[in-house]
């Protein structure tokens, strides 16, 4: 028998040997299956009692946890045995267990991570000219990318109970979110500068294949969906183009997906306008004004918007005397910043300002206004609002932040100031 073991982790989960497939269907159950995929997720290092308890059962009491974890793993050796013909893939020693470094492991994640990295550390040389190596290096990301057919463990009926979960501070939670944004992190890293290289190239069909491959794996990203709407423009399709917008306009207003609202309008006066029109009228005006009666929530726009509006406030609170305060909140990952992999932090900054955008945009009133005014930080202006309660909402938004996104991730600074009714020292 070969020594070596495939085990699938993207889309669904699967370990091989020669014609020998164990899965989720032939392990019979979600705890061998979870027990397994952590073990091989984690071959490389010691996995303690503590952590596999905690991972397994930290949302259910349990009368005795070791005698558990034990029996478990009886039965799991028992499965690979009889599978495979092997016993002793998973060592236990002093309070833990490890996979064996006898049995060699070919995992589809570390493969395209390896990858990956091999083209980040082609960025980093000094010696590596991009432009004269265009076409190797477009090789490599097309070759890194078809590694990436579909998202860490998506189509696992075992870990769909956890996708639906928002409770991070639960190890099968984080566990499970974190790997599958790790991975699809990576990808959209490769698919953006795939698009860009070949949009430079004015290759606008190329464009459009890359999004649409990366659309297979995940429809709703909003992003993706956008560069493909202005692949199809320059490429001279505007009426599929103002159709694709409709879907995609109608399906983000229909679901509790987080969207940009202001990139979607922005796609949309490119789609019906291109360049401004000669005369308006009163009625179109007031057609555009009715059309945002839609709206949930605060009020999204740009920074240079949002500084526009204070300075209007600020004008209006001089002649009604009422107060008005912004709160800036900042994303601080300090604690976080030892990480080893750089992609580890990227996530985590990236999952906690698009959960803090989702979090500010569900519990504001709809007359305050958000503006997301640099990589890790948003302002809010509450309009007509005390000192006091302006306390009450900081603390209510970091309160909603670690209930809901946690702090594993990042950890968020808050300040509020008041917008001045006169020109203060």
């Amino acid at each position: 028998m070969s020594n070596v073991m495939q085990v699938k982790f993207l889309g669904s989960f699967s370990i091989k040997v020669n014609d020998c497939i164990l899965d989720e269907s032939t392990l019979c159950s979600k705890m061998l299956t979870k027990l397994l995929v952590y073990i091989l997720a984690n071959h490389d290092r010691c996995v303690t009692n503590t952590e596999l308890i905690q991972y397994l059962w930290s949302d259910s009491q349990i009368d005795s946890p070791k005698a558990a974890l034990k029996n478990l793993m009886c039965r799991l050796r028992n499965i690979l045995n009889k599978s495979f013909g092997i016993r002793d893939c998973i060592n236990s020693s002093r309070g833990s267990y490890r996979w064996s470094e006898k049995y060699q492991l070919d995992i589809d994640t570390e493969n395209f991570e390896a990858a990956y990295n091999e083209l980040r550390r082609d960025l980093s040389n000094s010696r590596y000219d991009i432009k004269s190596s265009e076409e190797q290096r477009l090789a490599k990301l097309r070759a890194a990318a078809d590694m990436y057919n579909s998202k860490f463990l998506i189509q696992s009926d075992v870990f769909k109970s956890d996708l639906i979960k928002s409770d991070m501070n639960d190890d099968k939670v984080y566990f499970f979110i974190t790997h599958i944004n790790l991975y699809h992190s990576m990808y959209m890293h490769l698919v953006e500068e795939l698009y860009q290289i070949y949009w430079e190239r004015k290759d606008y069909i190329s464009v459009e294949d890359v999004c649409n491959r990366a659309l297979l794996i995940d429809e709703r990203d909003e992003h993706i969906n956008i560069v493909k709407i202005r692949a199809l423009i320059k490429q001279g399709k505007k009426e599929i183009a103002y159709q694709y917008y409709n879907m995609l306009e109608k399906r983000l207003k229909g679901s509790n997906d987080i969207h940009d609202e202001m990139l979607l309008k922005s796609i949309k006066n490119e789609l019906e306008h291109g360049e401004l029109p000669n005369i308006i009228t009163v009625q179109s005006i007031q057609k555009d004004i009715d059309s945002a009666q839609d709206m949930k929530g605060a009020f999204q726009c740009t920074f240079e918007e949002f500084k526009s509006i204070c300075v209007l406030q600020k004008l209006k609170n001089r002649r009604s005397r009422a107060e008005s305060y912004f709160v800036l909140i900042t994303v601080d990952s300090a604690h976080i910043q030892a990480a080893e992999d750089e992609n580890v932090l990227q996530f985590s900054i990236r999952y906690a300002i698009e959960g803090l955008l989702g979090l500010l945009k569900r519990f504001l009133r709809e007359c305050d206004v958000v503006s997301r005014c640099s990589d890790r930080q948003y302002v809010v202006l509450l309009n007509e609002c005390s000192y006091s309660n302006a306390l009450i909402i900081a603390a209510r938004i970091k309160k909603q932040y670690y209930q809901y996104i946690g702090n594993r991730f990042a950890e968020i600074k808050i300040d509020v100031s008041r917008i001045s009714s006169e020109n203060e020292e």
